[in-house]
């Protein structure tokens, strides 16, 4: 990810013991997440992870409020 344009982070949480996991990734503009939506990279990422995860469900969020002086 992060050789792609527009990528500024990405965080993840698992639950293991209930085999579910969440990815959250974090881009300089909303354009930049919808060119990564449509892009071969996501479709390559897809295939990787699906070893791990079956199922994925995109939403791009707009972020509301924030405290961190890093972003």
């Amino acid at each position: 990810l992060k050789a792609i344009p527009g990528f500024v982070a990405v965080y993840t949480f698992d639950a293991a013991e209930a085999m579910e996991g969440l990815s959250l990734t974090l881009w300089e503009t909303q354009e930049a997440a919808e060119t990564y939506l449509n892009s071969s990279d996501r479709q390559e990422l897809d295939n990787l992870a699906a070893v791990f995860r079956p199922y994925t469900d995109r939403k791009i969020m707009t972020i509301l409020a924030q405290e961190d002086s890093r972003l």
